[in-house]
């Protein structure tokens, strides 16, 4: 029923490739390019996405728990979202439920007691869910030790991890008993610009989850990752949220008036000078304007420093994408540090592709880990690996095709 369809205007502020981000439950698209492409997964991708081009989305979702309070988020209310789309591709089921070749034995025992036993895919899916927020904890990065594969040692050790891990294992173990499921990646929008009526998703609201299908209720949200690593309900300042939604309105405008032309220039000028938004916007900045005039006069000026130690980070950062650009392996944009970590594993492991995957742990545990201390950052240099030559110093050597 289209009448019980839910829109969504995703307006993207920056480019993330050919990928459509899509509401979970996605039933219809209207987009401002062409051709799109969707896979097994329902993914969607086009080779032509605008930066600061909205498009639309319709979505069908089920709850079974109360509506969640704009003021309040809890992550694992996710959990009481559902799609009832029957799953009846027999290739697509086989894929989701599909285990390694090289599958550990250990991990299906351990599968079998956490939820072998329940009866109904609910029930097993709730038993994952619950085995992982009651026996594990969340922090960024992990030390994997030497020789051992990195999932199977997260399971069996119960060693704390990111959000990549907790999806990947609940996607394993569901599987282990049967339930078809797939690993996800994207945004939790858990902020809202009162001011502006929106919801944000900012790269820091990224995560990975997992989508289960119950043959009792259709496809179902498992978060498995404790709330510590999942993004938080949060409200900015009132001033940034008004700042924010003025830059909102701004970028709605130029992409009427792209569409649109002088016609849509004269319109959105008309509008400007009757919505009392944009006088209250212009007294707010002539206040700001006043006081910073008298702050300059009576204290004298003062300036926000970057922080240093972030600063130094991002050039070893930099430097280190720039070596392995030159060896061929490029770093994308919206590749995490540990997921490119991984990737390099993936290509070889030999000593520097060993070390590289190392180093960009390390690094995201010394950025993200919480307060950055100085010895961590100087630390950064004596991890990064390098090989020596009768020239000097230099760069990693090119992958093998």
């Amino acid at each position: 029923d289209a009448q019980s369809w839910t829109p969504m205007e995703i307006w993207p502020n920056q480019p993330f490739r050919e990928t459509i981000f899509a509401p979970f439950g996605l039933t219809a698209l209207q987009v401002p390019f062409d051709q799109v492409t969707i896979d097994l997964h329902g993914i969607l991708e086009t080779e032509d996405l605008p930066v600061g081009r909205p498009y639309m989305t319709w979505s069908s979702i089920a709850s079974e728990t109360a509506a969640v309070p704009l003021d309040g988020f809890d992550p694992h209310s996710l959990g009481g979202n559902i799609v009832k789309s029957p799953l009846q591709d027999e290739q697509l089921w086989q894929l989701l439920t599909a285990l390694p070749a090289d599958f550990d034995p250990r991990v299906q025992e351990l599968a079998e007691r956490v939820a072998g036993r329940d009866a109904t895919d609910g029930e097993k899916i709730a038993a994952v869910q619950r085995y992982f927020l009651e026996n594990y904890q969340y922090q960024v990065g992990i030390t994997i030790a030497a020789g051992a594969d990195p999932l199977t040692y997260f399971l069996l050790e119960k060693r704390a991890a990111h959000c990549e891990y907790f999806a990947t294992g609940a996607a394993m173990l569901l599987r282990a008993v049967g339930v078809p499921c797939r690993y996800v990646t994207g945004f939790v929008a858990a902020e809202r610009n009162r001011h502006g009526g929106y919801w944000l998703a900012r790269n820091r609201d990224a995560h990975a989850w997992v989508e289960a299908y119950d043959r009792d209720r259709g496809w179902v949200l498992v978060e498995a990752t404790p709330a510590a690593g999942v993004p938080q309900s949060q409200s900015s300042a009132l001033a940034d949220q008004v700042w924010d939604a003025w830059r909102a309105r701004w970028q709605r405008a130029v992409a009427a008036i792209r569409q649109g032309g002088v016609q849509a220039i004269l319109v959105a000028m008309g509008g400007w000078i009757q919505a009392p938004w944009l006088w209250s916007v212009l007294l707010l900045l002539a206040a700001v304007w006043l006081v910073r005039r008298l702050v300059h006069r009576w204290i004298g000026a003062s300036s926000v420093a970057i922080d240093p130690q972030v600063a130094q980070l991002q050039r070893w950062l930099y430097r280190m994408d720039q070596r392995w650009r030159r060896a061929g392996i490029t770093r994308a944009t919206n590749e995490t540090p540990h997921q490119f970590a991984d990737r390099l594993l993936s290509i070889s492991t030999e000593a520097d592709h060993l070390q590289a995957a190392q180093w960009y742990r390390h690094y995201a545990a010394v950025r993200y880990g919480g307060q950055i201390e100085l010895r961590s950052v100087l630390e950064m240099p004596n991890v990064a690996p390098r090989r020596k030559t009768s020239y000097g110093v230099t760069d990693p050597p090119k992958s093998r095709k």
